[in-house]
């Protein structure tokens, strides 16, 4: 029978995301994760086992918080085109903010490791995939309401939208001229216009 942790789990867990997220992986050290996670080394690994496993499992933890359960919960709130357009407003809203420089999590680790790491490739390509579902599928109802124009075919115009957004993500964490975001902003309404 398992010892009960000394610790909250979840707490430790949002606090490595937190460490991840400022710093990325290579950059983390053991001590400052360690730190920052409030437990000591043997605690660290008996829950987590390793550095890349504590690193995946915030990467997942990321993934359904910040970007799955958050485009959930607008497409039940607005209307397939204002879906697409809040997406982007919130990436440009979050650029200008306090945290702006964090830029997102997914994109900074595609940057950083998908090229080195097949689990965490396997992780942001899952993520990428199902956020260009998200458009496709928005596209699809935005044009049966006719709300979204004709033209390109919906995965076609879904993937212009993922280049646009993970390119005003990219931009957003290189600190980018605010005027430059709203362009991007102007393009996706420009796209969805036809």
């Amino acid at each position: 029978m398992g010892r009960e942790k000394q610790f909250d789990v979840q707490d430790a867990l949002e606090k490595a995301l937190e460490c991840f997220w400022a710093q990325g992986y290579e950059a983390t050290s053991m001590s400052s994760l360690l730190g920052e996670m409030g437990i000591n080394r043997g605690s660290f690994y008996d829950t987590f086992e390793s550095k890349k496993g504590v690193f995946l499992e915030a990467l997942r933890r990321y993934d359904q918080k910040y970007r799955r359960d958050w485009l959930h919960g607008i497409k039940r709130e607005v209307s397939p085109r204002a879906a697409i357009l809040k997406l982007f407003e919130t990436v440009l809203e979050e650029a200008m903010g306090d945290r702006g420089s964090l830029g997102c999590f997914l994109v900074n680790t595609a940057l950083e490791m998908a090229n080195r790491d097949p689990e965490i490739r396997e992780i942001v390509d899952h993520s990428f995939a199902d956020t260009r579902a998200f458009f496709s599928e928005m596209v699809k109802q935005g044009r049966k309401r006719g709300e979204i124009a004709g033209g390109q075919e919906p995965d076609q115009l879904a993937r212009a939208l993922m280049a646009l957004l993970l390119g005003m993500r990219v931009l957003a964490k290189t600190s980018a001229d605010p005027d430059d975001l709203r362009d991007l902003l102007g393009q996706v309404e420009r796209l969805l216009d036809g």
